[in-house]
C-alpha cells in the first residue's frame, strides 16, 4: 500500500483507516451544466468504491437532488441534506425525498422541536458550523448527534470532560 511505501507506520496507516470521510457536493443548480448532468455524483462515487471507502465515508449537498442521485448509485452510502438559513415545517419529507440519513442544518436554525422532527424521522442531526462551548453545550443539551466545527480538537476535548462518547 502507498503508506508503507512513503514511510508511514502501521499504526498510522490503521488509524487512516479509522477516519471518515464527510464530503461535500458543491452542485449549483443553475450552473449544472458545468457539471454535465449526474456526471458529478457517477465520479463521486466511482471515486469511493475504487478507493474502498464507502464504508466509512458520507456525503452532503444543499442540492438535495445530488443526495438522492448518489443514494440511488450507491445505496450504502451514508448521506446527509445541508439547509440554509431556515427551519421547515416538515423536515421528515425532505429527508425521504432525497433518501438521506443525516440533516444538517445551519446552528442557528436548530431548536428542540427540530432536534424531535429528525429523530422522529430515523435520522440524526449535525448542525454546522458550531465553534462555540455555549452552543455546543445548548446543542447537545437537546440530545444533537454531533456538530460540525471548525475546531475539531477543541469538540473532542469538550466531549472528553463531559465523558460524552465519541463514536
Amino acid at each position: 500500500p502507498m503508506g508503507g511505501q512513503v514511510g508511514k507506520t502501521d499504526a498510522q496507516r490503521a488509524h487512516a483507516r479509522s477516519v471518515i470521510l464527510d464530503i461535500e457536493l458543491k452542485r449549483v443548480p443553475f450552473h449544472a451544466d458545468l457539471l454535465g448532468g449526474e456526471a458529478l455524483e457517477r465520479l463521486v462515487a466511482q471515486a469511493m468504491r475504487q478507493s474502498g471507502v464507502l464504508d466509512r465515508a458520507r456525503a452532503r449537498s444543499f442540492d438535495h437532488r445530488c443526495v438522492r442521485a448518489l443514494k440511488q448509485l450507491e445505496p450504502s452510502l451514508r448521506t446527509a441534506i445541508l439547509i440554509y438559513e431556515t427551519t421547515p415545517a416538515q423536515i421528515a419529507p425532505l429527508l425521504k425525498a432525497a433518501q438521506a440519513e443525516l440533516y444538517c442544518p445551519d446552528y442557528l436554525f436548530v431548536d428542540e422541536e427540530v432536534v424531535r422532527q429528525v429523530h422522529a424521522a430515523g435520522a440524526r442531526i449535525v448542525p454546522y458550523t458550531v465553534n462555540e462551548p455555549s452552543v455546543w453545550e445548548q446543542l447537545f443539551a437537546w440530545d444533537v448527534d454531533g456538530v460540525t466545527t471548525d475546531y475539531p480538537d477543541r469538540v473532542l476535548a469538550w466531549l472528553a470532560e463531559r465523558g460524552i462518547a465519541v463514536m
